[in-house]
């Protein structure tokens, strides 16, 4: 079949197709047959260019532009309106090929020369897919009004759409749901089910309802759209990779994570079939894989495919393009998963100029990155800041969402942990309580962002001292992780860990080295791209077992914790220096006053280079030192990581 109508194409660019072709494709096309001649010929053309936009792999269309754009500039003179209708096929098979600057060039001379609703949407709905939200709407808008009054269902159907993506793009919900109703309830009755735009339209009305965490709607809509373009265009068709990725966008949303993979990988292979490695539709899959990866906490993959994606927005639309302020801003996640603080701090930066030049300061994404931002600020201990950040956070995302939405859930339960973090306990307590009940209303009780609230609420408990209600929270949070993650998450590591500490400080020193055991087992094979948390399950196993008199196994665990932060750091780096002060205390308490000494002095060394001289950090290990070289007897207290 792609043969056949890229033959046919030819032959009609060149003129040797005979009449009585003519007229059997004219019908085939539902065009009325005219007196055969020049015109009606380029109306074929017009015609079989929208059809193979809408059937064929638009990569295997590339080749058909310089013969329309020389047809278009020849017609210019003779037959102006034929010429504009010409470059709007060259215009719209640029944009296929992620050629953007000659795609514009070619739609504006459409518009001027041929000013149709359909010139003025297809000019619009590029612009909009470039970011240029304010020139796209007045050409959206004119495009609807127009085929209202004189378009066919079909054209109002497809203006309809393009709207919804408008709107759906600027954040702005509330408009994209009567556009994107309005389109699906037209296109229901109006045209065939194997008309390519009711995939479509079902496609964007499931975004907008995932967006309004209406999530199993959503995923209703998508997988309708995905069955329509796997039946009527094929299962390797683009439409059908891009139907994949957004139903796996939604899925992930609903905490299936492994359905969400399997299905953006097979649009990614599909999608590098098709165009390549550097298109648009690549990046896209790729995006969304990182997304999925760093979810898994496979953070040097995640952030491997959200650096492609970002490089491949960039070079396709500009580095000014919100896609680009998005790859920042997941990339900025990614970096703060792995601890690179400084460059999540700097990837939120640009992600916040970015997204700020494009939406404004009061738009729900720049709230979004203002809250990502609050949780670097945390994890350096800046809490006046972070509390100030993540406080201007929540009320922007309210505005935009609601108060029962979980992004507000998401960052109240950030603003609960600084809360915590600087003492405020009562705060934090209201805040990380009112996170959970929005996220029980909204997600239910088996997502895995229940389990993050349960943990911590332990926290909180744990620090009040009520462990066995710390011990609860923290098994009712495995128990919905165990279901909801794969077996060997990190997740999964990271709250046995804090179980094990919980089971220690009660006492039950053989369960918590049962529990800490199974936690290393777990991080040893899912953190290796985060070596602070796996050498701190490390080192909380060494106090356990030196809780249970066996130093030897004590000794080799905080050596393992060293080595595994010289490993994934290099052996001079802070957190090498603060993880030896740690494990020098260990070696205090255990009576190995040489090598406390010569821990805490390697410790001294390598923190000298990024502290002040008189930070409480530096201090404190020089009062230790101090203390080593007068005979003082070691603290009795225990530091749990």
């Amino acid at each position: 079949m792609e043969m056949h109508a890229h033959e046919t194409m030819h032959a009609l660019l060149k003129g040797t197709l005979a009449l009585s072709d003519q007229q059997s494709l004219a019908n085939q096309l539902s065009l009325t047959w005219e007196e055969p001649g020049e015109r009606m010929r380029w109306r074929l053309v017009v015609a079989l260019v929208r059809q193979m936009l809408e059937s064929l792999p638009p990569a295997s269309l590339c080749e058909e532009v310089t013969l329309l754009e020389d047809a278009a500039e020849k017609l210019e003179s003779a037959d102006p309106l034929m010429a504009g209708a010409l470059w709007m096929g060259v215009g719209l098979l640029f944009q296929s090929c992620a050629a953007f600057d000659p795609a514009r060039n070619a739609l504006e001379r459409a518009v001027d020369l041929f000013p149709s609703a359909e010139a003025r949407f297809s000019l619009g709905n590029l612009l909009r897919e470039l970011g240029l939200f304010a020139d796209a709407r007045p050409l959206l808008e004119q495009a609807l009004v127009e085929d209202r009054q004189n378009g066919t269902p079909r054209a109002v159907i497809r203006d309809l759409d393009g709207l919804t993506l408008l709107a759906l793009e600027q954040g702005k919900l509330e408009e994209a749901l009567p556009w994107a109703e309005q389109a699906l309830a037209l296109a229901q009755s109006a045209i065939p089910e194997k008309d390519a735009l009711l995939a479509t339209v079902w496609l964007n009305y499931g975004t907008v309802l995932r967006d309004m965490n209406r999530l199993v709607e959503a995923e209703q809509a998508h997988r309708r759209a995905l069955a329509l373009d796997e039946r009527w265009r094929g299962a390797e068709h683009p439409a059908t990779a891009r139907d994949a990725v957004e139903l796996s966008g939604t899925l992930l949303e609903m905490g299936r994570i492994h359905e969400a993979r399997d299905l953006v990988e097979r649009a990614l292979s599909m999608d590098r079939a098709c165009y390549g490695e550097r298109h648009p539709a690549v990046g896209r899959d790729l995006a969304h894989l990182g997304e999925i990866l760093r979810v898994r906490n496979a953070l040097i993959e995640a952030r491997q495919a959200t650096q492609q994606a970002l490089e491949i927005f960039a070079d396709a639309f500009g580095k000014d393009h919100p896609l680009v302020g998005t790859m920042w801003n997941n990339l900025g996640h990614i970096l703060h998963r792995m601890n690179r603080l400084d460059d999540a701090l700097n990837a939120f930066q640009q992600a916040m100029v970015n997204l700020q030049k494009n939406f404004g300061t009061g738009d729900v994404r720049v709230g979004m990155v203002f809250g990502n931002m609050g949780a670097i600020m945390q994890m350096q201990g800046k809490w006046m800041a972070a509390r100030l950040s993540l406080d201007h956070a929540v009320r922007v995302v309210e505005q935009a969402l609601g108060r029962e939405h979980p992004t507000v859930a998401a960052l109240v339960h950030n603003l609960g942990e600084v809360l915590r973090q600087s003492g405020d306990l009562d705060g934090a307590r209201l805040a990380l309580e009112r996170a959970l009940t929005i996220d029980l209303k909204t997600l239910g009780e088996s997502h895995p962002d229940i389990a993050l609230r349960y943990a911590s609420l332990a926290r909180i408990d744990s620090a009040r001292g009520d462990l066995a209600q710390a011990e609860a929270m923290l098994r009712k949070a495995l128990e919905i992780e165990r279901h909801a993650l794969d077996a060997h998450d990190a997740r999964l590591a990271s709250r046995l860990n804090s179980l094990g500490l919980v089971l220690y400080q009660q006492g039950r020193l053989e369960e918590a080295r049962q529990t800490l055991e199974e936690a290393l087992y777990l991080a040893a094979m899912s953190m290796q791209d985060q070596p602070t948390e796996l050498a701190n399950v490390q080192t909380n196993l060494g106090i356990v077992l030196q809780s249970l008199g066996e130093n030897t196994a004590a000794l080799e665990a905080y050596q393992q914790a060293v080595r595994i932060e010289e490993q994934g750091w290099g052996p001079d780096h802070a957190r090498v220096g603060s993880r030896l002060a740690v494990v020098a205390a260990r070696y205090r308490a255990m009576g190995e006053i040489e090598r406390a000494r010569s821990a805490y002095l390697r410790a001294l060394s390598i923190l000298q280079q990024f502290l002040p001289p008189h930070h409480p950090r530096i201090q404190s290990i020089r009062n230790e030192l101090a203390d080593l070289s007068s005979g003082s007897n070691p603290e009795s207290g225990v530091k749990l990581t």
